[in-house]
């Protein structure tokens, strides 16, 4: 069974991590995309 299954909050993390993920792509650099991010 999925880790996510009956839980409401998981499109909102499979969201939010897809948003990590275009910062990189788009950043080209994980430091400056983890401040695009507000991620420390």
């Amino acid at each position: 069974m999925h880790p996510f299954v009956g839980q409401r909050n998981a499109a909102v993390m499979s969201l939010t991590k897809l948003k990590y993920i275009v910062a990189v792509a788009c950043e080209k650099h994980f430091g400056r995309a983890a401040e695009a991010c507000s991620v420390s």
